[in-house]
């Protein structure tokens, strides 16, 4: 049996999600623009966002190419012993979570990016998180119905309940697009 490191030679593709992007904050901000991207070769991206509320309750919400019109959610949350659905069809872009001042949201959103088609996204977030309290556990399938643009930016805006509303140092924010082998 042979033991040791096998080191490639040259470049390593698969077909897969591949991180594009990687930040945590060290300023609070009221949004974040990822730029550069190309969803009709990409495909699909995933999100992996853990924002800190600064200053006051907030709600963050996705944007392609900052276009924050014709979005819609529907949701399944879990609230101490409450189950709660709601939905929405005009919201101002992909609903990625809300929490109160300092307190957390987890989310993980896989977005379906290709022009020609609503584009729909699948997310599971964790929402308004301090201590041990994890107030909502949330799954919501979203929609964007601009089936002809292609998708060049995430725009992640903290939608404030007031203008303090913003994404506080420490928010961490990582974007994988899904990549096809080479």
């Amino acid at each position: 049996m042979q033991r040791g490191t096998v080191l490639p030679k040259g470049a390593v593709s698969y077909d897969g999600f591949q991180k594009v992007y990687e930040t945590t904050l060290l300023a609070s901000a009221p949004s974040v623009t990822i730029s550069g991207l190309n969803g009709d070769v990409d495909v699909e991206y995933k999100v992996v966002l853990r924002a800190i509320s600064a200053v006051d309750a907030t709600a963050i919400v996705i944007s392609p190419n900052n276009d924050t019109t014709t979005y819609g959610f529907q949701q399944i949350s879990g609230s101490v012993a409450d189950i709660i659905a709601g939905r929405s069809t005009a919201f101002t872009g992909f609903y990625a979570g809300y929490a109160d001042a300092n307190h957390l949201i987890q989310t993980d959103m896989v977005i379906c990016a290709k022009t020609g088609f609503v584009r729909t996204a699948l997310n599971n977030m964790l929402e308004d998180i301090t201590g041990t309290t994890v107030t909502y556990v949330t799954l919501q399938g979203l929609s964007y119905d601009d089936t002809s643009t292609n998708i060049t930016s995430l725009v992640f805006n903290a939608d404030k309940t007031n203008s303090d509303g913003r994404l506080g140092i420490g928010t961490y924010i990582a974007l994988y697009a899904k990549k096809a082998r080479t």
